[in-house]
């Protein structure tokens, strides 16, 4: 029992549970790594956390009280809106793939759902919670307790809580700071709203918090199980409303992470799914010893559902394949299909999957049988949008052999001198040149860009130019001084 003043936080039960493996950060309800996701506290309808006790909120035991005043016209009318809604995309399909997510009553899209304003005795309650943790003089095991019984005080709750300017903060830190089998609890008692949650400015960031927290616990063999179930049901209801998600800034963080979790992506290695530099990437290109396709090969991800994932990036683009010509120039939408691609790593057929569905071919046709050459217009007219430009660059990295030569010399043929001028697609000749596996590809690749340099060099498109000279080192196609005699020569 912990102690503030003359009042105490009591569990509900007759026990609690052993301390929570989840790690705990004491600032983490007061940093938001996103844009505009900085609240003043005091705002969002709360009152003055001034004088309440810590212990169950009063409005647990006046119910009845706050019956009588709102006969005598002085308690708040039932279910008073704020008047804010999200639309959630109404997509009901289901995979034909008997591997897919089980489907179950959450797949039912959530459709204008209004969110409620807490009431003053909650948000008095979570305040308080809030100054605890503010206090720092309390210890690990009262800490376990308090993120215990506060949790259970957001049953019922859990979306306009999770979606409060201020009270999402605190929901994060009793997220980080509770045990697995409680945290699960509140994913269940809030996976009709999950998808309202996570395109939320606010609730994305319990979503996420939620999810590494999982995280957190994927090498515990005991705890498998209990992940996996709870996985299956926030996938169901994300894949159902995938175009919703995806394209929202704050739901693509929180969808980018799901997939991670379910690929068993570490923990600490959630970040190098979210951000991509520049620098590296072309470091990594540079390098004569290997080619650009071992980049994104899985390494240490066993602890993931490989099964599910399939199953959840599958059912996601069928659902949201009627809008993928729209998703692929999508900045949100794109990085998280860049994600499921890169995640896919390795895997043929998934990725004969996907990227026939990304570059607007019927699925249920052979990829090797297409004349992608129908489709260079469209592409090339496509890269002068960022987004698809990243995409299809990392379509190229990841793409199984067969598939990369026959984009290579059937669509871009011809091409790669104009898309490599552009200050976008020039990045995808890049990965293109250090894909190339044998001294035949490498030679197309001269044809059409080796008279070019001194245009490339004017043009500043200098990462063109050393992804050649770097592939033909690899290669030994052109030694380094033929490549800088043709240099110097075009100069």
């Amino acid at each position: 029992m912990v102690c503030v003043g003359s009042k105490a936080i009591r569990p509900k039960g007759s026990t609690i549970n052993g301390l929570g493996d989840g790690a705990l950060d004491d600032s983490s309800h007061k940093k938001r790594t996103r844009k505009d996701t900085s609240e003043k506290h005091g705002k969002g309808g709360h009152s003055s956390s001034k004088g309440p006790s810590v212990g169950k909120p009063r409005h647990v035991k006046d119910r009845k009280q706050r019956k009588d005043d709102g006969k005598k016209g002085k308690g708040r009318r039932k279910d008073h809106h704020s008047g804010s809604s999200v639309m959630v995309n109404p997509r009901t399909k289901n995979l034909n793939n008997q591997d897919a997510v089980p489907s179950s009553d959450t797949s039912k899209p959530v459709q204008n759902v209004l969110r409620k304003r807490v009431d003053p005795e909650t948000a008095k309650y979570f305040m308080e919670i809030s100054n605890l943790f503010d206090n720092k003089e309390i210890d690990f095991e009262e800490r376990s307790t308090i993120c215990a019984n506060a949790l259970e005080e957001t049953r019922g709750k859990e979306h306009e809580l999770a979606t409060d300017a201020v009270i999402s903060h605190t929901l994060q830190v009793l997220i980080e700071g509770c045990e697995l089998e409680q945290l699960c609890t509140f994913l269940r008692n809030c996976i009709d709203y999950f998808s309202v949650i996570a395109v939320d400015k606010n609730g994305s960031h319990v979503a996420e918090a939620a999810l590494k927290s999982l995280a957190t616990h994927l090498e515990d063999e005991a705890s498998r199980a209990m992940i996996e179930g709870i996985l299956n049901k926030i996938c169901k209801v994300i894949a159902v409303d995938a175009v919703t998600v995806m394209s929202s800034c704050y739901g693509s963080h929180v969808l980018r992470t799901l997939l991670c979790l379910c690929k068993g992506v570490p923990s600490d290695s959630l970040q190098d799914f979210h951000t991509t530099k520049r620098s590296s990437v072309l470091a990594e290109r540079l390098s004569c010893g290997t080619n650009q396709s071992s980049r994104h090969v899985p390494k240490n991800f066993e602890n993931g559902f490989s099964g599910m994932f399939r199953s959840f990036v599958r059912e996601m683009l069928h659902n949201a394949k009627a809008d993928i010509a729209t998703l692929r120039v999508d900045k949100n939408s794109s990085l998280v299909l860049q994600t499921a691609l890169k995640l896919s790593s390795g895997d043929d057929n998934e990725l004969h999957h996907i990227i026939s569905i990304l570059l607007g071919y019927d699925e249920y046709k052979t990829v090797q049988t297409r004349d992608y050459s129908e489709k260079m217009d469209e592409i090339v007219t496509l890269l002068e949008e960022s987004a698809y430009s990243h995409l299809l660059e990392v379509i190229v990295e990841v793409a199984p052999d067969e598939l990369r030569n026959g984009m290579l010399a059937r669509s871009l043929k011809g091409a790669l001198f104009a898309i490599s001028s552009h200050h976008c697609g020039n990045y995808v000749v890049q990965a293109f040149i250090s894909s190339t596996k044998t001294s035949d590809q490498m030679n197309q690749i001269w044809e059409e860009l080796g008279p070019n340099m001194k245009e490339l060099l004017e043009l500043g498109k200098t990462g063109v130019v050393a992804s050649m000279l770097a592939a033909c080192q690899r290669l030994e196609t052109y030694r380094l001084e033929v490549f800088v005699y043709e240099l110097f020569v075009f100069a």
